[in-house]
């Protein structure tokens, strides 16, 4: 459940930051017009969001909205995990 929250949060912020109507969950970020400065707006939103730190890097290295929030999703499941033990 915590990745489909965090895919659609994703999708929405691409759209703001790209100015799109809608993006897909297999929609590649570079393919959609995005660049280096919006990928560093877009770990910023990430970051306010879900409160993990992010590289960059990882939005080149996953540039699909599925690809990332599976990263995203991971992250916070093992913080969540660390923080209950």
């Amino acid at each position: 459940m915590m990745a489909a929250a965090v895919r659609e949060a994703l999708a929405g912020d691409w759209a703001v930051l790209l100015g799109l109507d809608d993006v897909g969950p297999d929609d590649d970020f570079f393919e959609l017009g995005g660049h280096s400065l919006i990928a560093v707006q877009l770990v910023a939103r990430i970051r306010a969001r879900h409160g993990i730190e992010l590289p960059v890097a990882d939005v080149f290295t996953y540039p699909t909205v599925t690809e990332l929030a599976t990263v995203i999703s991971q992250v916070l499941e093992a913080e969540n995990a660390a923080g209950s033990v």
